[in-house]
C-alpha cells in the first residue's frame, strides 16, 4: 500500500507528487493521526484524536496521558508495538512533548517525536 508523501507535513504541489510506502508510510500515518483533532476532518469526523476530552484538560496525569498516546499510536495501521514512549510537559511554554519508538509490522524501528501546545 502507498500514499502521497507529505514533506514538512504538507503536500508540495510545486513539484512532482511522490508516493511513500512501507516504514515511511507508517511513520507518516502516525504523524497524521497525532496531528489531527477528532472532528476536524469534515468528510469523516471520527478521524483523529479527541484532544479536548483526553489531553487538553485541567491537571492531566502524565501516566494517563502516556497510556492514552500509547493506545493511539498502537492503533495506527502498520504499527506492531510501541516499544518506548516518553512524555514531558513544559508548564512554562505550555508544551506537551511526546517521544516514541515503535516496531512496525515489518520489524523496522520508527523513532519520532511530536509536540502539542496545551
Amino acid at each position: 500500500m502507498s500514499d502521497l508523501d507529505f514533506k514538512n507535513n504538507d503536500m508540495n504541489l510545486n513539484s512532482d507528487l511522490k508516493m511513500v510506502s512501507g516504514v515511511e508510510l507508517t511513520r507518516q500515518n502516525i504523524w497524521l493521526k497525532l496531528a489531527t483533532f477528532k472532528g476536524e476532518y469534515f468528510l469523516n469526523t471520527e478521524i483523529g484524536i479527541d484532544y479536548f476530552k483526553n489531553v487538553l484538560i485541567k491537571n492531566p496525569s502524565l501516566a494517563s496521558l502516556t497510556a492514552f498516546f500509547r493506545n493511539e499510536i498502537q492503533s495506527v495501521k502498520g504499527v506492531k508495538t510501541v516499544s518506548t514512549i516518553q512524555l514531558s510537559l513544559d508548564k512554562k511554554t505550555r508544551t506537551l512533548s511526546v517521544f516514541f519508538e515503535v516496531i512496525s509490522n515489518t520489524n523496522d524501528v520508527i523513532k519520532s517525536d511530536f509536540s502539542l501546545g496545551v
